[in-house]
């Protein structure tokens, strides 16, 4: 039923129907969506709707053509953007490689999804490097989200870049999600750090006020 709301002409059926199928659909059902991409008549909009529902269903079935997708320069970058998150998703390493090679990417929306993808591996080498490399790119967002997979991931080895990222980055966002992370790691310099901002007196008020958030929440340095 679905299926046929997709197939049909009522356009406004159309993305409710995708998003519906990525959350209930099966193998047959992902198959149909990669397919239904190669349709000439479709919108950005609904392609970059099929793409995250087929993304969201981790056929492996659809592993090559997602694979096809992401390194298409031609194609639009959102859908190259749920791609690398899809390929990320399926969580074979075959990915990895894939997703690492992509990371050249002149788009950080593209580089930022592939972080995206690369932390569904916290046991792969080669992502996590990609990942603590992540943190230093020259775009904020990829930066950001690095940042957030190093927590997702426990990489402790990350805590030198965050606080690298809290002494040093311009941008007030990237440091209070570095100083998150660091508290979550729970590493012994991560703490000590993070503890020696409270009193240092050229930190702002505002750092001091998200450090004693962070510590607190975490219970990792005491009160």
């Amino acid at each position: 039923a679905v299926i046929t709301l997709i197939e049909g002409e009522n356009d406004n059926y159309f993305n409710d129907a995708i998003a519906t199928l990525g959350e209930i659909g099966g193998e047959g059902e992902a198959l149909f969506l990669a397919e239904y991409l190669d349709r000439e008549d479709l919108s950005d909009a609904q392609r970059q709707s099929l793409m995250r529902a087929c993304g969201k269903m981790k056929a492996l079935s659809t592993w090559n053509k997602l694979v096809e997708i992401l390194e298409n320069d031609d194609e639009n970058t959102f859908v190259r953007m749920y791609a690398a998150e899809g390929i990320g998703l399926m969580k074979v390493n075959k990915s990895v490689p894939v997703l690492i090679d992509n990371y050249k990417a002149t788009d950080p929306n593209l580089r930022q999804y592939i972080i995206k993808g690369l932390v569904n591996y916290p046991e792969v080498i080669e992502a996590k490097a990609a990942i603590m490399e992540g943190i230093r790119d020259e775009h904020w967002k990829v930066r950001q989200e690095s940042i957030k997979a190093v927590k997702e991931m426990d990489i402790k080895e990350a805590a030198p870049y965050l606080i690298h990222r809290i002494k040093n980055d311009s941008e007030k966002v990237i440091k209070d999600e570095a100083i998150s992370s660091l508290a979550v790691l729970n590493t012994n310099s991560g703490n000590e750090f993070l503890v020696s901002q409270i009193n240092d007196k050229k930190a702002g008020d505002a750092t001091k006020k998200k450090v004693i958030e962070v510590l607190l929440r975490e219970e990792h340095a005491g009160e």
